[in-house]
């Protein structure tokens, strides 16, 4: 457990200063006594908690987030919390409080640079069934605490800043990756954050990791049969805290892994590097490729949970990727993006946005006679189509294409991409290349990024890799001039 010249570099970074940490303790004395003050002349009984990273000690200075914990010591209904969200809205409303939802309601708000959760909660023992999903936050605190030393926790803290910048940190829906409790307990479990990542780059799903008994495992794997990753609650033995954990947030990680470990450099702890990635490439390269990117459009119009947001989006990216591969399109990949307040997109990325007129049906076995007359009877009165029989013994057609358009299929059936909360919202559908403003902002960022097929985990080493030809390029021109001389 010892850290490398670069991650000591870094940690220097992230590290909270003692400064840092009076700041943070200010900002939650004062949410702490207006919350106090506001809730006082209720006849719940409630203590006011500071949890999450800042309480572990295991918090970022470049990613100051705190969650304030009201842990109520009497059984509330969802009707409870929503009367409490509401008070506390109007307590905390000098800060622009906007709720969210998960289990139940809680606030966000923001403290001069902190992102502050306000989150009300039961209180809970270990051992005992918990009321909501957050109950036991206060147990995890404890856990991390009690396991680690100052210098485990700098691990850790490397290790969150790693996840970070690879774009795998979050259990939210738009990440799909791993919190920052589970970091924690792959880096205590492992112990370091090398040794974590040693470990990730053999990863083989499923994974399983345990705090207790092999049963344990068993009965996780049980009730999520589904997830590709199993990490036991060391304070909750029937809690996946991996349930979250998409694969493919597993495998970049583990791919991130590998390459750090291969080629270890500064990048990989870097969050703004997909600016870098794109200066690092003349801009009208990129211009041939507008014409094959179908753009769909959709305005937020009402008040959406950012996880609902992006699960919408993410279930009408799988829409429009099916629709154009059923159709015979040859669809590299459609991806969602959203500002979260007002626009919302989602972009199809294909090798032509065209089709030819015709294709190649391949029919079933000639032996298979229910189908082998089917097949002929579709096809035996359309002139050019055949069928006929291959030298692999199955029937063949050539059929008529009904859409060769890329874009024109996706009109048509817009209604079954455009769903839910997004089913009046689709404002327009068009080529990149007819709407080339598009590429300016933040939007634009995620539209070169995604063109360019460089996604987060990967862009460390791609910058590796082009500075090193840079300075070979630049040192072979060197060398040419002074033998020239």
């Amino acid at each position: 457990m010892t850290l490398s010249s670069i991650e000591v570099e870094i940690l220097k970074k992230i590290k909270p200063t003692d400064e840092d940490r009076a700041k943070a303790n200010a900002i939650f004395n004062i949410v702490k006594n207006k919350i106090i003050e506001g809730l006082k002349a209720s006849n719940e009984k409630f203590e006011v908690l500071l949890e999450g990273s800042i309480a572990k000690d295991t918090w970022l200075r470049t990613s100051p987030e705190m969650d304030v914990f009201i842990v109520f010591e009497n059984e509330l209904d969802k009707k409870d919390f929503e009367s409490i969200v509401n008070k506390l809205a109007s307590i905390l409303n000098e800060y622009e409080p906007a709720k969210q939802y998960a289990e139940h309601p809680y606030l966000t708000i923001k403290v001069d640079e902190y992102n502050v959760d306000i989150v009300p909660a039961i209180k809970y023992e270990k051992g005992k069934r918990t009321k909501t999903a957050v109950d036991r936050t206060p147990l995890h605190t404890l856990f991390i605490l009690e396991n680690t030393t100052p210098e485990l926790r700098d691990e850790i803290r490397v290790a969150k800043k790693f996840a970070r910048s690879i774009g795998v940190y979050g259990a939210e829906t738009k990440i799909e990756g791993f919190s920052g409790y589970l970091i924690e307990l792959l880096t205590i479990k492992y112990g370091g954050f090398r040794e974590l990542l040693n470990k990730a780059s053999e990863w083989r799903i499923p994974i399983k990791i345990s705090f207790s008994s092999s049963e344990s495992i068993k009965r996780l794997l049980s009730k999520y049969e589904n997830c590709p990753m199993i990490v036991e609650d060391p304070t909750d033995s029937e809690r996946n805290v991996a349930a979250a954990v998409s694969k493919r947030k597993i495998f970049e990680f583990s791919s991130a892994s590998k390459l750090y470990l291969k080629k270890p450099t500064l990048y990989f702890f870097e969050e703004d590097n997909d600016e870098k990635v794109i200066s690092t490439i003349n801009f009208e390269s990129l211009e041939p490729y507008y014409k094959n990117v179908v753009i769909i459009e959709f305005e937020i119009r009402k008040e959406i949970s950012k996880d609902v947001i992006w699960g919408e989006l993410k279930r009408m990216s799988k829409n429009a990727f099916n629709i154009l591969k059923n159709e015979g399109f040859d669809v590299v990949k459609c991806e969602p993006w959203s500002d979260e307040k007002k626009e919302a997109y989602i972009a199809c990325l294909l090798t032509s946005i065209f089709l030819p007129s015709k294709n190649v049906s391949i029919g079933p076995p000639m032996f298979f006679k229910e189908h082998f007359f089917a097949f002929i009877n579709e096809h035996i009165l359309r002139p050019v189509e055949g069928p006929w029989i291959g030298d692999d013994g199955r029937l063949w057609s050539l059929n008529e294409r009904k859409f060769l358009n890329a874009l024109q299929l996706l009109l048509e059936r817009k209604k079954e991409i455009a769903i839910s909360d997004f089913a009046d919202s689709l404002v327009d559908m068009y080529i990149l290349s007819w709407r080339t403003e598009k590429l300016s902002g933040k939007r634009g960022v995620w539209l070169k990024t995604f063109i360019m097929n460089k996604p987060k985990w990967i862009m460390p080493y791609y910058l590796s890799i082009f500075e090193e030809k840079i300075s070979s390029l630049k040192s072979s021109k060197y060398s040419d001039t002074i033998k020239g001389a």
